[in-house]
C-alpha cells in the first residue's frame, strides 16, 4: 500500500507538472512557467466554488484517478483531455482576480 501511494502520488506530479527528467532544462522550464500561472488561477476559480463546475471537477478527478492508478505517459497525452477544463478554470479564476483588483 505505501509503495502504491508514493509511486500514484509521483505519477500525478509529472501528470500535472508535465516536466520530465529526460526533457532539456529549457523545455521543462517553459512547461513550469506556463502551466503554473494557469494552476494558480485555476486553483482561485476552485476556492469560489459553483455548482455549474462540478461536472468539470469530477472530469479532472477521474481522469487523475486513472493516471493515479495506471500510468504517466511521456508526451502528456492523459493531461491533454482536461487541459481546456482547467484552462476554463483558469479563466474563471482570472476573471474573479480582476473583480477583486477594481
Amino acid at each position: 500500500l505505501a509503495y502504491l501511494l508514493k509511486a500514484g502520488s509521483l505519477k500525478v506530479f509529472y501528470f500535472f507538472a508535465h516536466i520530465k527528467p529526460f526533457y532539456s532544462f529549457f523545455h521543462n522550464l517553459f512547461v513550469i512557467a506556463t502551466l503554473l500561472p494557469v494552476y494558480v488561477f485555476a486553483f482561485r476559480a476552485k476556492l469560489s466554488f459553483k455548482p455549474s463546475f462540478l461536472f468539470i471537477y469530477t472530469l479532472i478527478f477521474l481522469q487523475t484517478a486513472m493516471v493515479f492508478l495506471t500510468t504517466e505517459d511521456w508526451d502528456g497525452r492523459f493531461l491533454m483531455p482536461i487541459l481546456p477544463f482547467i484552462l476554463l478554470l483558469s479563466a474563471c479564476g482570472l476573471g474573479t482576480y480582476e473583480q477583486i483588483k477594481e
